[in-house]
């Protein structure tokens, strides 16, 4: 198992495996089987220059479907979660159904979703598939996206070590960009084998500039 997810009431459990499937679990489960069988889902860890999808499958629709990624030319589709049975699939063919990250709006409204070594983003509406915008440009691949507490605003890390902030749904960008290039307490190994610093900063989501202290 690489990645899983609660049901917003906590009665369900989704998971993602490197078997490239996912499974819905009743909680508690005293079984331990599956409520319906597999289903396709990638699971891709990829390398931190060349990133692979690697999230979990979503809770959507009021937690009535359950959102799974099939991997290339297969796109995105929303499954009943009582059956399991296919209702709506969004195949994203711009991208040849090709992405890297999802992430979910608190709210459950929208969520957005990246390209792999695509400087670029997409808004998706939940409930129904329906894209919201054309591809916004993020000047930069995503290496990261994460929703505020009340889902009005997208703030995405780059490879080019910037963050920037958006307005949801519009994907209207903050006027100001900003750039890491501080060391931190943190750190990860680079692809060559060494370990590069890090330091987490807080930002604000006003201003777009780092608190202090």
């Amino acid at each position: 198992m690489t990645t899983l997810a609660f049901h917003p009431d906590g009665r369900f459990l989704a998971t993602g495996c490197l078997d490239q499937q996912a499974r819905l679990f009743a909680v508690p489960g005293d079984a331990g089987s599956p409520l319906w069988p597999p289903v396709r889902h990638c699971q891709e860890a990829g390398t931190a220059w060349y990133r692979e999808f690697n999230s979990a499958p979503l809770f959507v629709n009021g937690g009535r479907e359950l959102l799974t990624y099939g991997g290339k030319n297969a796109g995105l589709t929303w499954r009943a979660l009582e059956t399991g049975a296919v209702a709506r699939t969004q195949s994203l063919t711009d991208w040849d159904g090709v992405i890297a990250s999802a992430a979910l709006s608190p709210d459950g409204r929208y969520f957005a979703v990246s390209r792999v070594q695509l400087p670029a983003f997409r808004l998706i509406e939940a409930s129904t598939g329906r894209l919201v915008e054309p591809a916004i440009d993020n000047q930069g691949s995503v290496t990261g996206m994460a929703f505020s507490a009340d889902s009005r605003m997208l703030a995405t890390s780059s490879s080019r070590s910037t963050v920037r902030l958006w307005s949801v749904p519009a994907g209207k960008p903050w006027p100001r960009r900003s750039t890491f290039t501080a060391p931190s307490t943190s750190s990860r190994s680079s692809p060559g084998g060494g370990r590069s610093p890090r330091r987490t900063l807080a930002w604000s989501a006003s201003g777009g500039y780092p608190k202090r202290g």
